[in-house]
């Protein structure tokens, strides 16, 4: 997990000015928010034995949904969490109900990522039809049509130059 974690902070994304000097220097460089994304990431990798795609997948939602909220001024780190397990069922081959009740969710998660309600579900409802290029999508809030394909572009970048080289090393 240490290499995992200095290997992630080497790419290209980070360019830190200095090198690493520990674990705990990582930590700091890294920030809180992020170490807690990059372990939910590992875990999520470690749990499923499905094909890189369906965690790519999931986790472009999940940045799509968190890049959304960051452009309608909402909590990106919430969206990104929602728009995480949406996934679960199609990364852990179970039902999405019967996973999320095992967690300790919120009620408001579990009706973001179960029934799509509230901002939160709103924003994952609006990434899962973008995603499956549903027809007559409308803007999302009074994000320009624009905006928002250039967000599904970062959510896809993301992945390529961030997630994908962590899971490879």
């Amino acid at each position: 997990m240490s290499f995992k974690l200095l290997h992630y902070l080497n790419s290209a994304f980070f360019a830190l000015p200095q090198k690493i000097e520990s674990i705990q220097h990582a930590v700091v460089c890294l920030g809180l928010v992020e170490i807690k994304r990059w372990i939910n990431i590992l875990t999520l990798s470690a749990l499923s034995d499905k094909p890189s795609s369906v965690l790519q997948n999931v986790l472009i939602r999940a940045k799509m949904c968190e890049l959304l909220a960051k452009e309608a001024k909402d909590d990106s780190e919430h969206y990104f969490l929602i728009g995480m397990l949406s996934g679960l069922d199609s990364l852990m081959d179970s039902p999405l109900p019967k996973l999320l009740e095992q967690l300790p969710l919120a009620q408001e998660i579990n009706d973001a990522v179960l029934h799509h309600r509230g901002p939160a579900g709103e924003a994952l409802k609006f990434c899962i039809a973008y995603e499956r290029w549903e027809p007559g999508l409308s803007a999302y809030r009074n994000i320009a049509p624009e905006r928002i394909a250039n967000i599904y572009l970062e959510s896809i970048d993301w992945w390529a130059t961030h997630i994908s080289p962590l899971l490879a090393g």
